[in-house]
């Protein structure tokens, strides 16, 4: 290829525009969640605000959660949150974090016959969870298998008043704790009781290995300069307290 043709192609490639940052998540109150068509929540608002630092140009995307781990894993410049940073997913993405902590629990109906602060009792019971879902490997740590997994965590309440008889029946539902109970009621679950409250588990946003490693550096940076300046104190605090039961 002669110079002059080298010189052009050049600076067409850097006149081109960078592809956008896909961010996708699931509906998992009160860190993300759809409200009037619009993608919301405590870590959608951090996100939205450390790429516009960043100079980043980004879309947000409500998918199955399983359908997002996968994506987020093979597809460049993609993401996934708000995610479980463990140690069996720990080289699988880059990480960007932490955005938040959660609090994962166990809950029954109000006749379920335990409260136990001993994950180890609940073995022999059968316990609700979302595919792909860091809370299920939580659960496999302490040899609770008796699993029934969906893909929307929505499906889980339902099912808690299903006879036992019911192949879809199960006794427990392991999930979000600061909006377990908002989320039965708005899906004709029943009401619940907290059976079991697991440690506070960091949130992270997830990035496929294909995406370049500046623009994540560039999101880790101005993730530290929300925090320095109070700007994530604030925006943690407002959705905390919108949210809490």
């Amino acid at each position: 290829m002669t110079i002059k043709w080298i010189v052009p192609l050049l600076a067409a490639l850097l006149a081109a525009p960078a592809h956008a940052l896909v961010l996708l998540t699931e509906s998992n109150p009160p860190f993300n969640y759809e409200e009037n068509g619009t993608i919301d929540g405590l870590s959608t608002a951090l996100l939205t605000e450390m790429a516009k630092r960043a100079g980043l140009t980004t879309t947000f995307e409500m998918i199955v959660w399983k359908d997002g781990y996968e994506r987020a894993q093979k597809d460049r410049e993609t993401c996934l949150y708000s995610t479980a940073r463990i140690e069996s997913r720990e080289k699988l993405f880059h990480w960007v974090g932490p955005l938040a902590m959660n609090r994962w629990g166990m809950f029954g109906k109000t006749d379920f016959p335990l409260e136990t602060r001993r994950i180890e009792d609940l073995r022999k019971y059968t316990i609700g969870g979302v595919t792909n879902d860091a809370k299920l490997e939580y659960l496999a740590q302490y040899a609770l298998t008796n699993i029934k997994s969906v893909t929307d965590d929505a499906q889980n309440p339902r099912r808690l008043k299903l006879p036992k008889d019911d192949p879809d029946h199960i006794d427990l539902w392991i999930t979000n704790a600061y909006t377990a109970r908002k989320v039965s009621r708005e899906n004709g679950g029943p009401t619940l009781k907290t059976v079991y409250l697991a440690q506070e588990v960091p949130y992270y946003l997830a990035c496929s290995p294909a995406t370049p490693r500046s623009q994540i550096t560039l999101l880790e940076d101005a993730l530290k300069a929300m925090r320095k300046d109070g700007t994530f104190q604030k925006i943690t605090a407002r959705y905390l307290k919108q949210f809490a039961n």
